[in-house]
């Protein structure tokens, strides 16, 4: 496992430049226990909990700088939600170069990971920052015989668990955010410090309650306004009676208020825009969109190189924002985030809503009408998903509040195009909220700005997620939606009502109503042919039809179809639609019982989809192995049936949440296999009961009232393209 990975290996955080102060003692008790089992070979980990700001990230990485070149890997670890603690595995299963890895699937990302960490044997040092939820956090966390874990969170609780212990990190003592302070502006190096301000810096501390973010910021104020620390006081104490009409007030408010209050209108709007995205790692290219078109001025400033560098030393100088060069990104303290969110009005906040939803509308790739898919844009993707679900999650909470932001026609189109890439790489559960919230801000948009493309689009997203989930009554309510919408209100959009009829026949055919789906299918492709645009749009045409026909039992029409479908994407960069070719070309072979020819497509398939996309769990690799093994056993290979059809459960378990159908069929075929075994009989009976209980709950609620039993009742569950 050692020479598997690429070591020495270490990621850190590259955007912080404030010290960690007077935390000695803290880093020596981590050293205490870390060392404490270096002989026994065990897990060890410490939660460093406290307060919000007050320095646990900047004790975790001191430390972790202390140990850098010093033991074989370090990993930080963004942890404040479910997205970004998958992105920060796959970037360590890149960074080590883990074999057959590939950044777009998380989940298997995690699995590697944490196998290669209970496997090795160097020396690694793993830091949890900002985790907040102990279920995640038990996701990614190792099961192993060595290494070390640091935990940065404001919840006690993660101390006890899964943490072995915890260290409270509390404010600065007095003396101590003094000398802090003096220390930032770099005053503790001077030889004519006055009495008068040592004692300044002192009194500012106790009025700052030794919060490290807060002297910082102070520093910061008092370094850009060139005041004396004893004038900062003066004015400090005047903002606190002010606010609070009394001598003393809450002193972190002062804080905020006088950082906040100090910026010009183009450092609050920036500021304002990061406060609703991600904090960690957002790229300065979201911020700078090549298509300007619409942009309003307070955000075509950062199109000027020497405004917006102004504008981001400001908010260096104050500590408010960090920026590292190297990746071109920024990175915030959610503390700042929340608090900057407070000090803004209802009206500066929408503002801010608006803005963001433009600038992550322009981000984000849309959809090309030619490819109808995102298969070859994922990396792109992936960098902007967590600020545009950072997005959403603060538009949810505001929806409960007393003054809600009003959503824009923007937003819906960055919720849209961002789910479609959600289906592509089997992000369903987060897929749900992502549909149902666009759907909602829709309605709640303005008349004037309630745009049938839009309308369109947020239905037909909600009825390509149910589809897929093999919820197809659901499916068909949605696209039939969509689709009406497309025919009343846009039909000279031929393109796109082609895609209307794509998507609906589709759902149409995984309800068995296939003659229907045809002549659906059909539709779309006159549509195609009168718009007079040959694309990848016509292949993926074609290979529905030929999908269509082989569930019709026209075999031979079928293969013709598949055929051209194959032709047209000799030289397309579409990988997913040339392996869900192969897939229905592999099923043809099979219902005309040519199992050599059906099991070596199927292979096809496979290797065409893990060698574009490299998703080993995701749902389509599952299907394949299924079917792979379906073909194994009727030619009578036991052993190859069981293997492939115990590798695809593993990955359909992952999913068996949102896709308990194709879950169900794997459950089914494995317990036929299995039950050749006198000694698995049992776990046989197992696997059908369970099989056979999803199979009877799914049939009512698709209101199927067939007598299709078998193979065939449980593909009747799986979305039509995976069967």
């Amino acid at each position: 496992m050692h020479e598997q990975a690429k070591l020495p290996c270490s990621i850190l955080p590259r955007t912080w430049t404030a010290p960690c102060w007077d935390r000695d003692s803290i880093i020596a008790a981590i050293e205490k226990y870390f060392t404490s089992g270096e002989n026994g070979h065990s897990l060890l980990s410490i939660a460093l909990w406290g307060l919000g700001g007050v320095g646990k990230s900047h004790i975790a990485l001191k430390y972790a700088q202390a140990k850098d070149g010093k033991i074989d890997a370090i990993f930080w670890i963004h942890s404040h939600d479910g997205v970004v603690i998958a992105q920060s595995f796959s970037e360590i299963a890149v960074r080590l170069q883990l074999p057959g890895i590939n950044p777009q699937n998380h989940e298997e990302n995690r699995v590697e990971v944490l196998d290669w960490l209970q496997r090795t044997t160097c020396r690694w040092l793993l830091i949890f920052d900002n985790a907040e939820d102990e279920d995640l956090l038990l996701e990614y966390w190792p099961v192993a015989s060595r290494g070390r874990i640091l935990i940065t969170t404001r919840s006690h609780t993660l101390a006890f668990r899964p943490a072995d212990i915890g260290i409270e990190v509390s404010p600065f003592e007095t003396a101590a955010g003094s000398s802090f302070l003096l220390h930032l502006l770099s005053l503790d190096i001077a030889d004519n410090l006055s009495a008068s301000e040592t004692k300044s810096a002192f009194d500012l501390s106790q009025r700052l309650d030794g919060h490290a973010l807060a002297i910082a910021q102070m520093a910061g104020l008092i370094y850009r306004r060139k005041w004396s620390i004893e004038e900062f006081v003066a004015i400090y104490d005047a903002n606190t009676r002010r606010m609070h009409g009394e001598a003393k007030g809450n002193s972190l408010d002062t804080v905020w208020y006088l950082s906040f209050k100090s910026l010009d209108v183009e450092c609050s709007d920036f500021l304002g825009v990061l406060s609703l995205i991600s904090p960690d790692s957002i790229p300065i290219a979201l911020l700078k969109p090549t298509d300007t078109t619409d942009l309003p001025r307070s955000l075509r400033v950062y199109q000027n190189q020497l405004q917006f560098s102004e504008i981001q030393e400001a908010l260096l100088n104050l500590a408010l924002i960090r920026r590292d060069t190297s990746s071109r990104t920024f990175s915030l303290h959610r503390l700042v985030q929340t608090q900057i969110l407070f000090f803004l009005s209802h009206e500066e906040r929408q503002k801010s809503f608006n803005h963001v939803s433009m600038l992550v509308y322009k981000a984000f790739p849309h959809r090309d009408v030619k490819k109808g898919q995102y298969y070859d844009r994922w990396a792109v993707c992936r960098q902007y998903l967590q600020h545009i679900l950072s997005l959403k999650e603060h538009y949810k909470k505001n929806l409960a509040g007393p003054e809600p932001l009003a959503p824009c026609a923007e937003f819906c189109g960055a919720l849209v195009n961002c789910g479609r890439y959600m289906i592509e790489t089997a992000l369903f559960r987060e897929l749900e909220d992502v549909a149902g919230v666009a759907i909602q801000a829709f309605g709640a948009l303005d008349s004037s700005d309630r745009q049938p493309v839009l309308h369109a689009f947020c239905f037909n997203l909600s009825g390509v997620m149910w589809a897929h989930r093999g919820q197809f009554q659901k499916a068909v309510v949605s696209l039939e939606t969509a689709l009406a919408v497309r025919k009343n209100q846009m039909a000279e959009d031929l393109d796109a009502l082609s895609w209307a009829y794509t998507d609906l026949g589709n759902c149409t055919s995984s309800l068995n109503r296939h003659e229907k789906a045809l002549a659906l299918h059909e539709t779309a492709e006159k549509l195609r042919i009168e718009d007079a645009r040959l694309s990848e749009a016509t292949a993926v045409g074609n290979q529905n039809i030929g999908r269509t026909l082989y569930f019709l039992g026209r075999f031979a029409e079928a293969h013709d179809r598949l055929s051209q479908t194959l032709v047209q994407l000799a030289n397309s960069e579409n990988w997913a639609m040339v392996a869900y070719t192969r897939f229905v070309v592999a099923s043809v072979f099979r219902a005309e019982g040519k199992l050599i020819e059906a099991r070596s497509e199927y292979i096809a398939a496979q290797e065409s989809f893990l060698h574009g996309g490299k998703l080993q769990t995701h749902h389509f690799n599952a299907a394949c192995m299924y079917k792979i093994g379906c073909v194994a056993l009727q030619q009578g290979d036991r052993d190859e049936a069981c293997s492939q059809l115990g590798k695809a459960l593993v990955v359909a378990k992952l999913h068996s949440m949102v896709m308990v159908g194709a879950y169900a069929r794997i459950l089914y075929k494995l317990s036929e296999v299995i039950r050749f075994d006198p000694t698995r009989r049992f776990e046989a009976d197992e696997k059908l009961d369970e099989a056979e209980t999803i199979l009877s709950t799914q049939r009512g609620i698709l209101g199927y009232t067939d007598n299709t039993s078998g193979e065939e009742a449980y593909d009747s569950l799986v979305y039509v393209l995976w069967r």
